[in-house]
């Protein structure tokens, strides 16, 4: 069977890393317009953050020490993610500019 409700509560945010299941990544939304896509994006960040916040107040009324260390670490992993994908446009808006110089001297 399913494990107790509190145990999966109580699994480290990683275990409930929802970006797979994301539908703002899913390749298959290519044809999907941009800021559709980008709506999307933020309506799945704001369900996360949500989970996110029902998380912590249950481990802070079980070890309030832990939940602030964990707080912390989310707070560096979530901004590192933002960079990261602020690298990756960067890099595709390189990328499509480079192409479009190659394509103009054929």
């Amino acid at each position: 069977g399913d494990p107790p409700l509190l145990e999966v509560a109580l699994q480290p945010p990683d275990h409930h890393d929802t970006r797979a299941l994301r539908c703002a990544a899913d390749p298959s939304l290519t044809g999907v317009p941009p800021e559709v896509a980008e709506r999307l994006r933020q309506i799945e960040d704001r369900a996360e953050d949500a989970v996110r916040e029902y998380r912590y107040n249950v481990w802070y009324e079980i070890d309030p020490e832990v939940t602030a260390c964990i707080q912390a670490k989310d707070l560096e992993l979530r901004q590192l993610r933002t960079a990261l994908r602020a690298a990756q446009e960067r890099i595709a808006e390189e990328k499509a500019m480079q192409e479009a110089a190659i394509a103009e001297f054929r």
